[in-house]
């Protein structure tokens, strides 16, 4: 474990230099003695682990991640909130081995560095540097990358930003620049992979607030909702809850939406997944951008548009994610 402004890349590392590789992140809450609870540790995992198999990377070892993390929570001892990450990326471009045939044609051994963490953002690495993985058939059509790769974690508060906007945001929409089904038999274009390269969604963000809101709904060129840059779409309209479909969309499966979703299912509260225009949002009973570091978040706003809410199904996706306690019971 290292503090946070140390230095943990190479100055050519390919997730600096070209944005290959991918991350996760979760929120972690810390109380007043120091004990931490990370939300839903596993399924981030599951889904970092889906992400380097995207961008060609050998499967993780998910207990050292885990034994990785463990160290990195339990030398936070701030109260509060946090953001936890995982990222790796393909490593220096240096010093990566390519091969025709995908063998392995050199070794590298990894270590672990360890030091007492002593600043409010800390910074674990497994600095290295894994060595490299198998190959053969790999879900891209690709063999699996060989040579040094990159693995870090990070955790640093919470922005008080996304504290405060979970009483409601303001939105407006924006076109991605692609079709609804663009991504369909396309694995080179990364759907569904949470990538490091985030400087359209970033810029996208910069654009809402130039234009005086808090977030944006993509669209697709051919005219349907997708996510928010950083969170997937729930929409309550017909008396059910939709969210936008995976796969040919591209979109990120979002792990607060399946939350959201399965507790609904077990209250038999109907949902489903379709392509819905932006229009629906209007005519719809509540909307909600739900992610890991906000929650359910209800849109009280829609480029400029008044939107209803249900503030009872909106309490109700708050305790379902672990934002709220159990809501009081009417009657």
């Amino acid at each position: 474990m290292v503090a946070a402004d140390d230095p943990v890349l190479t100055a050519d590392d390919l997730g600096l230099t070209r944005g290959d590789g991918v991350f996760d992140a979760t929120r972690v809450v810390t109380a007043e003695d120091g004990t931490s609870h990370i939300d839903n540790l596993s399924a981030h995992l599951s889904r970092f682990a889906r992400s380097i198999a995207g961008v060609n990377g050998a499967a993780p070892d998910l207990e050292a991640w885990t034994a990785l993390i463990d160290e990195l929570v339990t030398a936070w001892r701030r109260p509060g909130e946090a953001v936890l990450k995982v990222m790796y990326t393909n490593g220096p471009e240096t010093r990566r081995v390519h091969s025709a045939t995908g063998e392995q044609t050199s070794n590298f051994t990894g270590r672990t560095d360890a030091a007492q963490n002593q600043r409010d953002a800390g910074t674990a690495r497994d600095d290295a540097q894994n060595p490299p993985g198998e190959t053969g058939d790999h879900p891209n059509g690709a063999v699996a990358q060989t040579g040094p790769v990159t693995q870090l974690a990070t955790i640093a508060p919470l922005p008080d930003h996304a504290i405060a906007e979970r009483a409601g945001i303001s939105v407006i929409t924006a076109c991605r620049g692609f079709t609804s089904d663009a991504f369909a038999g396309a694995p080179w274009l990364l759907g569904g992979v949470k990538t490091l390269s985030y400087a359209v969604n970033v810029a996208t963000y910069r654009h809402a607030a130039a234009h005086g809101a808090d977030d944006v709904i993509f669209t697709s060129s051919d005219g349907f909702l997708l996510e928010g840059p950083t969170s997937g779409l729930l929409v309550e309209k017909d008396g059910r809850l939709w969210t936008t479909p995976t796969g040919a969309t591209g979109i990120l499966r979002s792990i607060t939406v399946e939350q959201v979703l399965e507790a609904a299912d077990a209250r038999d509260i109907p949902t489903s997944s379709r392509l819905m225009r932006p229009e629906e949002l209007l005519e719809a009973q509540g909307v909600w951008l739900a992610s890991s570091g906000r929650g359910a978040v209800p849109v009280l706003r829609v480029d400029g548009h008044e939107l209803a809410t249900d503030e009872q199904l909106t309490e109700q996706m708050r305790y379902w994610c672990g934002f709220a306690e159990a809501p009081a019971k009417s009657g």
